[in-house]
């Protein structure tokens, strides 16, 4: 998502991506354009919203905030999204993330969210 708002092949109104992690979290990330900013979703396992973060840019560099599902730990991973994207795109972001697996290791937990920040540089290439 190399995007600055001088390439109309890259801003266009249609703009989305959609990339799905396959075995074995089967993790979804999509951004789609609102305008001229972004939504963005994370989900796995089971899908809700345990996170919301939203980003803008104050001309130097983004502030992000987030709201967090009590118990949920999504936090992290909707406000590096939303940074991230907004970071690139100088756009305000939205981004929600809900993953849920039961009984995860430490380890698991680790390789999720591993694969949340690896379709996220997916996403940006």
């Amino acid at each position: 998502m190399n995007a600055t708002k001088g390439n109309p092949a890259v801003f266009t109104e249609a703009f989305g991506i959609e990339l799905g992690s396959g075995a074995p979290w089967q993790i979804m990330l999509s951004v789609r354009q609102c305008g001229r900013d972004y939504e963005c979703k994370i989900c796995g396992g089971d899908w809700h919203i345990g996170a919301s973060a939203l980003s803008h840019w104050d001309g130097k560099r983004p502030q992000t905030q987030c709201l967090e599902v009590a118990g949920h730990k999504e936090k992290d991973i909707a406000m590096v999204a939303a940074h991230k994207l907004c970071s690139l795109t100088h756009a305000t972001v939205s981004c929600n993330a809900g993953i849920h697996f039961d009984h995860l290791s430490a380890e698991e937990i680790r390789q999720v969210v591993q694969t949340v920040y690896t379709l996220l540089n997916q996403a940006h290439d």
